[in-house]
């Protein structure tokens, strides 16, 4: 079963919604994408990969401040998740709080 046919049989399944707003990202549709992650994490508060693509969003777009939110729910949902914490990491560097990029 694809995508199309996998939303329209579960339309309030987060993990579609992440799947399709990837796609929309990977088609530099950052809108759409934007939209599709938000619904990801307003079904499930608790989806890290949702937060982490809202993270990556926020911050390639210069939005530091939301970036950072959205990376650390991402690390508090995945605490060992390594691309999470080196975005987390990245995006303090970026910020120049070294003292937070090289914290545990």
């Amino acid at each position: 079963m694809r995508l199309g046919p996998l939303e329209q049989a579960h339309p309030d399944d987060p993990h579609i919604h992440l799947m399709v707003g990837r796609l929309a990202a990977n088609g530099r549709d950052w809108k759409t994408a934007e939209a599709r992650f938000r619904r990801a994490v307003d079904l499930d508060p608790k989806l890290p990969e949702a937060w982490f693509a809202l993270g990556v969003l926020a911050h390639q777009e210069g939005r530091l401040e939301e970036a950072l939110d959205h990376y650390e729910k991402a690390v508090a949902l995945a605490p060992r998740h390594r691309q999470y914490l080196t975005n987390l990491a990245g995006l303090c560097l970026d910020q120049g709080d070294y003292q937070a990029a090289l914290a545990g």
